[in-house]
């Protein structure tokens, strides 16, 4: 079920790069100082699945979507929910203004977590925090390989090599430090493949940088990536990311790690120390506080109608795609409102909320409706977490201008 849902909402990755390859939106302080992690730091490294062993598959990406709540069946009006402008822009908002060469993070030691990255001003939503390009980038079949790993990681310069070497180890000893490393800090690259493209990077995989590998976790983030797979030889892969809420001058900034974001805190806590060795301190992890407080009841409504979602999808498939009947598609409809109702609370509102907008779209076509508003609101968060100029985006504008 668990890669079900990621499946169906999408998964959260992110990447990391090369001092020299940093773009200079950002400043590191001391890239060769190496992340530090135990038991008891409440976040480390990126968005990546390191395990206590070399996993034998490929990482898996973090961010997905859970759950089933009791929903009603009656007639659900096909109208988006409002939800809080400062949260979600009604209109996109681009990044231009905030898209510049100018600094506005940097690495920072931390208080028990090692490094991190914090904001050297405020950040506006939608902003393009950094970019930078992977240290090391594998396709699916690769990244299964210590082999080829190793060979990618010979194949860097001297400089590159000690970046890549200062980044954490959480297998140390268990296996070939350079496999653990990579293993310790890859991102899935998965959700952002392109159709028919024939290179195998764009394909899925992994990837690793030096800059990202400093972004801390938490359960409520403030960033995420986009990657922008390798176009050309001239054209390397890229990472952006992207502030898809406001971030205060000196505030850290951070990233989900874990696909299991919506089991409740004790599950979660677990996974972390297993598959990361830290216990997490976010707001939705740590009391007392109002958020902590209805945390752990909203994610498990979320999972609860994402598992409902799955089962409502399987069955349209088996049963209503050859013969359709509108009436059907009022509960998963009702379900997705709700669940986009959860994510803003949740604070949620980057790829889980994108993906909840893209599967009302689709439910609403099912109902013999156009999906304009949602597609709407797919485009604002896409925008938000992907940048104006950005493929997603640009599918979305043409989608929206011929149905104009």
């Amino acid at each position: 079920m668990e890669d079900r849902l990621v499946e169906q909402f999408g998964a959260f990755s992110l990447s990391r790069l090369p001092a020299d390859k940093t773009t200079s939106i950002v400043r590191i302080d001391n890239p060769s100082a190496s992340k530090q992690s135990t038991a008891t730091s409440s976040e480390i490294g990126s968005e990546h699945t390191p395990a206590t062993s070399v996993p034998s598959t490929s990482p898996s990406s973090p961010c997905n979507i859970g759950s089933t709540s009791t929903v009603p069946t009656a007639d659900i009006a096909l109208s988006p929910l409002d939800i809080d402008e400062t949260a979600v822009p009604s209109n996109p908002p681009g990044v231009s203004e905030d898209e510049t060469e100018e600094s506005c993070c940097e690495v920072r030691e931390t208080a028990g977590k090692g490094q991190g990255l914090f904001a050297t001003r405020s950040i506006k939503a939608g902003t393009l925090v950094f970019k930078e390009s992977p240290l090391i980038n594998l396709s699916r079949q690769e990244e299964k390989s210590s082999k080829s790993i190793k060979a990618a990681f010979h194949a860097l310069d001297r400089t590159q090599k000690k970046v890549y070497k200062a980044l954490f180890d959480l297998q140390k000893g268990d296996v070939d430090p350079v496999v653990g490393i990579y293993y310790s800090n890859c991102y899935s690259t998965d959700a952002f493949a392109i159709e028919g493209s024939d290179d195998p990077l764009a394909h899925g995989g992994s990837c690793i940088g030096a800059l990202a590998s400093r972004i801390n976790h938490s359960c409520v983030p403030n960033v995420c990536l986009f990657y922008v797979p390798p176009t050309d030889p001239d054209k390397p892969a890229e990472m952006h990311f992207y502030a898809f809420r406001p971030i205060a001058k000196g505030k850290e900034i951070l990233s989900n790690y874990n696909k299991h974001m919506f089991n409740g805190t004790k599950k979660r806590q677990q996974i972390f120390l297993h598959q990361y060795g830290f216990t997490c301190s976010c707001e939705a992890c740590v009391p007392p506080s109002a958020f902590w407080a209805k945390s752990d009841k909203r994610r498990g409504e979320m999972r609860k109608l994402i598992e409902e979602l799955a089962g409502l999808e399987q069955e349209w498939e088996k049963h209503n795609a050859s013969s359709p009947r509108p009436e059907i598609v009022r509960r998963p409809i009702a379900a997705l409102v709700a669940l986009e109702s959860l994510l803003v609370k949740e604070k949620l509102i980057d790829r889980p909320l994108r993906n909840v907008y893209k599967s009302l779209a689709k439910w609403t076509v099912r109902a013999g409706e156009v999906p304009r508003t949602w597609l709407e609101k797919e485009l604002a968060v896409t925008v938000l977490i992907s940048g104006k100029g950005s493929r997603w985006s640009l599918t979305l504008d043409g989608e929206l201008r011929r149905q104009a």
